[in-house]
């Protein structure tokens, strides 16, 4: 019965979003998954009761009180369907995904927006065909971050993931997951890459199985090939090594070769070799003064917990983004005292001294010496 109500919704030409609603409407059931069988053609379809469901929305497929998500199709088939081009579609969502991205409180600077915005534009262009719910992109996605200790590279990684993940579900395939490998080569030589790589047992948490284990559901892992050494020797043969990897993987699955994204960082300029292979370096670099100081004041504002304004005077001279949340850690501390009114709270540090100011409101006066803390 349910199959065929389905099939009669589809006969009377409905938009493929507005035969979901009315689909559960009508039957008060929803399907939560669905997933396809391409070499046997065939598909399989979860159903749940619609109070188990949470509601399909624009940004967002999940609350809290929902036990699964409720599938439905992406805005950007109503999109299509008025007339957008393909290209304006993947500018959008470029677009919001940079935007995505601060709202997690990470400042990118334009470079890197310039850089990884044209290598990103080539990825989703290759895997959008059309009014469809389905991503499966072609042109790999390969990065090289390099900037020094503490400027954002890993945490880009990781708020990229998340953001990319968001908008991809909204736009292009609300089932699509991205999940981030991280491979730490600058705790590794040649030959115990070789071994981690292969590795079998009971528990098989090998890289190539970690990765096979994402990119055969057809999601998108981000292989995060962290901290390439300084020595160029090194770094190919590290690198040939992942070639290896990547290689056995999409071969196995020619379909997915496209959904394998590499993203590695270093300290240290890469060898001629990889920068041909990565078609450059996106440099980076750390937030300007004014940039960190106001992330720092939102950290402290998150952290300490306060219903009042916090003002940041100075913060520490450092370019590392690893040093100044340490210190906001510090900070917030004794501001979320502060604000929980414990009386004659003074905090030095260094030649200065912090002190409560009125009601809710904390000023900060602080010393340029970093080492003392008291």
């Amino acid at each position: 019965g349910v199959v065929w109500g389905m099939l009669a919704l589809l006969r009377d030409g409905l938009h493929p979003d507005e035969y979901l609603k009315k689909f559960t409407e009508d039957t008060k059931v929803c399907v939560v998954t669905r997933k396809f069988n391409r070499e046997r053609e065939t598909l399989t379809v979860m159903l749940k009761d619609e109070s188990e469901c949470s509601a399909p929305s624009r940004a967002t497929f999940s609350t809290k009180t929902a036990k699964y998500k409720r599938l439905s199709y992406s805005p950007s088939l109503h999109l299509l369907d008025e007339g957008a081009a393909i290209p304006s579609l993947i500018t959008t969502i470029i677009a919001e995904l940079w935007t995505s991205i601060r709202s997690l409180d990470y400042i990118p600077s334009g470079s890197l927006i310039d850089s990884v915005s044209s290598r990103l534009q080539e990825f989703l262009l290759s895997g959008v065909k059309g009014v469809v719910n389905d991503f499966n992109p072609t042109v790999p996605f390969k990065v090289f971050l390099e900037g020094a200790p503490g400027v954002g590279k890993s945490e880009f990684i990781r708020v990229f993931a998340i953001s990319l993940e968001k908008l991809i579900q909204k736009y292009l395939d609300t089932t699509k997951r991205v999940f981030v490998v991280k491979v730490p080569l600058n705790s590794m030589t040649p030959e115990t890459l070789k071994k981690q790589a292969t590795v079998r047992g009971l528990s098989d948490y090998s890289i190539e199985r970690i990765i096979e284990q994402n990119i055969t559901n057809g999601d998108l892992p981000i292989l995060h090939l962290e901290e390439a050494p300084e020595d160029f020797t090194t770094q190919n043969l590290l690198n040939d090594i992942i070639h290896t990897i990547a290689g056995k993987i999409t071969s196995r699955y020619p379909q997915y070769a496209g959904h394998l994204m590499t993203i590695a960082t270093s300290n240290h300029p890469m060898s001629p070799e990889m920068e041909k292979e990565y078609c450059g370096t996106v440099v980076m670099s750390p937030p300007g003064p004014e940039d960190r100081k106001h992330w720092a004041k939102v950290q402290i504002q998150h952290m300490s917990e306060t219903e009042g304004e916090v003002g940041v005077e100075t913060i520490p001279d450092t370019d590392d983004m690893r040093e100044l949340y340490q210190w906001c850690v510090t900070v917030a501390y004794h501001v979320s005292l502060v604000g929980k009114g414990v009386g004659g709270l003074e905090v030095a540090r260094g030649d200065g001294v912090w002190k409560e100011v009125g009601a809710g409101k904390v000023l900060m006066e602080l010393a340029t010496d970093e080492n003392q803390f008291c």
